[in-house]
C-alpha cells in the first residue's frame, strides 16, 4: 500500500482586503489511514485550511509538501494535489458539474486521461462501494439531500485519493442519512484511506477520530488523541467547546479508570465491569 503524508509548514493564508490572517501560522501533518477531526467555532479557520491542503486556495505564506516533497504551483503539482487528497464540500451542489450520477462520477477520471473502458471500471467500483446502484441514472438536482453528499464523495473517489476531506460532512442530514454516512466512512476507512473532517458535533468527533486538531482564530491550539484533547476541560474551554456527552457521563459516575469509553456499548460494559468489582 502506499504510504502518503501531506504535510503543511508555516501556512499563512489572508483573504483579499484583509489585514487578519484566516490562518496564521500553522503547521500540520496528515498521513494515509487516520482519522482527524477538525473542531472549532464558525469562523475559526476549518474551510479556509481544507480549501489551502487541497490547493483551492494558493498560501499568502508557507509551503506544502508531499511525501517530503515541497509542491510549486505548477498545473502538474495541483493535479498531483488534488489526485491524492480529495475534497467534498459542505455543499454537495457547488462541486457538481455534470447532469446526471454517472456522468458526475466518470467526470474526474476522464479527466485523468483514463480511457472509456478504464473509466467505465472505477465508476462501477466506486457505485458499488458506495451502494449506490440506485442512483446511476439520475439527475443529480432530482436527489435528495444524502444522496447528494453520497455523490460528492463518489465523484472524489473516483480519483482514487489517499486523503479525503469532508467539510462539515454530517451539516443538514437527519439521523437515518447520519447512520449511513458513518457506514461510509466506515468503509473508506477499511479502504486504507486517511479521513479528515470538520464537524459540530463533539459527540460524533469523540466516536469517529483517532486523532483531534482544534483551530483557534486560524491558529491550532490542540493536536493530539480524541481521549488526550477531548477530556481536557482547559484545552475546550479555550476553543468554547464542551466535553462529549459520553466524558460527562462517565465522570459523573466516577467510575475508576482513566480509560473513556468511546462509545455507549464500551460505556455499559464499564458500568457492568464496576458492578462486578463491587460485589466482589
Amino acid at each position: 500500500m502506499r504510504e502518503l503524508n501531506l504535510k503543511l509548514k508555516n501556512l499563512y493564508f489572508k483573504y483579499p482586503a484583509t489585514d487578519k490572517f484566516a490562518i496564521d501560522g500553522i503547521d500540520l501533518e496528515i498521513k494515509k489511514g487516520e482519522r482527524l477531526a477538525v473542531l472549532g467555532e464558525n469562523g475559526m479557520g476549518k474551510s479556509t485550511l481544507f480549501f489551502l491542503s487541497n490547493g483551492v486556495y494558493e498560501p499568502t505564506e508557507g509551503d506544502i509538501f508531499l511525501n517530503d516533497r515541497k509542491l510549486t504551483r505548477s498545473k502538474k503539482d495541483l493535479m498531483e494535489l488534488r489526485k491524492s487528497v480529495g475534497l467534498v464540500f459542505q455543499d454537495p451542489e457547488t462541486q457538481f458539474i455534470a447532469p446526471t450520477v454517472e456522468e458526475e462520477i466518470s467526470f474526474g477520471p476522464i479527466n485523468l486521461g483514463l480511457t472509456t473502458s478504464e473509466v467505465q471500471e472505477v465508476v462501477d467500483e466506486v457505485i458499488k462501494t458506495l451502494d449506490i446502484e440506485r442512483l446511476r441514472r439520475k439527475s443529480l438536482y432530482a436527489l435528495s439531500g444524502g444522496e447528494k453528499k453520497l455523490v460528492s464523495i463518489a465523484s472524489v473517489l473516483a480519483l482514487s485519493p489517499d486523503i479525503i476531506i469532508f467539510d462539515e460532512p454530517t451539516s443538514g442530514l437527519d439521523y437515518s442519512n447520519t447512520q449511513i454516512y458513518k457506514s461510509v466512512l466506515k468503509k473508506l476507512y477499511d479502504k486504507g484511506l486517511g479521513l479528515v473532517m470538520s464537524i459540530h458535533d463533539i459527540n460524533f468527533a469523540w466516536e469517529w477520530a483517532d486523532r483531534v486538531v482544534i483551530l483557534n482564530h486560524g491558529k491550532i491550539i490542540a493536536d493530539g488523541s480524541a481521549v488526550e484533547i477531548l477530556s481536557n476541560e482547559e484545552i475546550l474551554k479555550k476553543a468554547n467547546l464542551e466535553k462529549p456527552d459520553l466524558v460527562k457521563f462517565f465522570e459523573l459516575l466516577q467510575i475508576e479508570g482513566e480509560n473513556y469509553p468511546r462509545s455507549f456499548e464500551e460505556l455499559k460494559n464499564k458500568i457492568d465491569g464496576n458492578k462486578r468489582d463491587l460485589v466482589k
